[in-house]
């Protein structure tokens, strides 16, 4: 990454959410870490099944290995990243578009939060590779555990679903949304 798009985001007053890489699956022990310091984290989490010795076990767990959002100011994020006392690797997970740090919007990082936060088996985490090639239409869900929510509007798996995306990275998709509960909107609406 260039030292001049890296200053961009390094002088922003404003707190941005910052899509990180946190190496050996150490993603919960930063974000303690971070909470502790007062900085709002996610990590979109699912739960996931295990069997031992015949007992089957429900266990939330990440649901992409070594991912954390953080929203933060981009100088504190850098000292974060530059602390001794932080013993593992802390990356930027880039944007290759601007070659720089990802970073999502608030109003899209508050659809993600918010679906992936219900923890509903119903809801689908999908990669970037899963969306290729599906068009669908933007809405907002008018009624509903998920009102409010904005994304795309597509059919996944015979139901038909809203699609929270952060690009370049992953995707949830909500549990089946009849199409009387959704209204259409425009792209210009989602620019914050």
């Amino acid at each position: 990454m260039t030292s001049e798009i890296k200053n961009q985001y390094i002088h922003s007053e404003t707190k941005l959410w910052f899509a990180l890489r946190v190496s050996y699956n150490r993603e919960l022990k930063l974000q303690k870490h971070l909470e502790e310091l007062g900085y709002e984290t996610f990590i979109p989490m699912k739960i996931k099944e295990t069997e031992c010795k015949g007992v089957i076990k429900k266990e939330l767990k990440p649901a992409i290995s070594n991912l954390l959002f953080v929203n933060i100011l981009p100088d504190e994020m850098e000292a974060i990243r530059r602390d001794p006392k932080i013993e593992y690797p802390i990356r930027y997970i880039k944007d290759y578009a601007t070659q720089g740090p990802t970073i999502i919007p608030e109003k899209q990082m508050q659809n993600f939060m918010r679906v992936s936060k219900m923890n509903n088996p119903g809801c689908i985490y999908l990669s970037n590779d899963d969306l290729k090639l599906k068009k669908g239409t933007r809405v907002r869900v008018l009624s509903g555990i998920f009102k409010g929510v904005e994304g795309i509007f597509m059919r996944i798996k015979r139901d038909r679903k809203v699609v929270v995306s952060i690009p370049g990275l992953m995707a949830i998709a909500t549990t089946f949304v009849p199409p009387d509960q959704v209204e259409m909107i425009d792209d210009s609406e989602n620019d914050e």
